[in-house]
């Protein structure tokens, strides 16, 4: 009986690259043409991209309850209420930044901007969460008091004045929001203060009956 298995027949796996080097060869028209159309084709894609640019700008922020709530302030040890209404400066600050009341002025600039600018019809543009999740950035440096405020667009003019937009409703804002507390400060102490008046009168008020039963003196 005859061995299947004797002189085998042994299959080369090495590529012929002489072949396929005469194949390039008579296709090298074909080979050239394929190369050129998708070096076009890539070369018109890129132009057709928008470079996205970004600018930023910093705000340092103070933490301003820190120092007003300190032991060594008498006027919070016996008013406390005060001291918290300045509490968790840092992230009340960045939520204000966020807000549509800093930032809704800025979305509208941007709509009648790129309406004017590239006739996007204002109707057809992002709504104000969409803007802000794809074009703003607001966040704190590392953990630290310094927020970094970013905005992200194709076009630099854009950029810029939305940045200056930004930073000049933050500071009016601010301004306002400062003199809110003020208020609020200022009518929590004299609201205290009558408080401390009408415990001081009921006070004097037992401090002279118990000195007319006792005899101690004179009302």
């Amino acid at each position: 009986m005859t061995n299947p298995f004797k002189n085998p027949v042994h299959y080369s796996d090495e590529v012929d690259l002489k072949s396929i080097y005469n194949i390039l060869i008579r296709e090298k028209f074909l080979v050239f043409l394929i190369v050129l159309i998708s070096s076009i084709f890539t070369t018109i894609y890129s132009f057709s991209l928008k470079q996205v640019w970004e600018g930023s700008f910093n705000i340092v922020i103070k933490d301003n309850a820190s120092k007003l709530s300190t032991s060594d302030n008498p006027l919070f040890n016996i008013l406390p209420g005060v001291a918290n209404l300045g509490n968790n400066e840092q992230e009340t600050q960045r939520l204000i930044l966020k807000s549509p009341s800093v930032l809704k002025p800025v979305y509208e600039y941007v709509k009648d901007f790129n309406e004017t600018k590239y006739g996007i019809d204002k109707s057809k543009a992002p709504s104000f969460n969409e803007w802000l999740d794809g074009s703003v950035d607001i966040d704190f440096k590392n953990e630290s008091s310094v927020l970094n405020v970013t905005y992200y667009g194709t076009d630099k003019e854009l950029i810029l004045s939305s940045l200056q937009l930004i930073s000049d409703k933050y500071q009016d804002y601010s301004k306002k929001d400062k003199v809110k507390n003020l208020e609020k400060t200022i009518k929590y102490l004299v609201t205290q203060s009558s408080l401390v008046r009408e415990r001081y009168l009921d006070s004097q008020k037992l401090f002279n009956k118990f000195a007319i039963e006792n005899g101690l003196g004179n009302i």
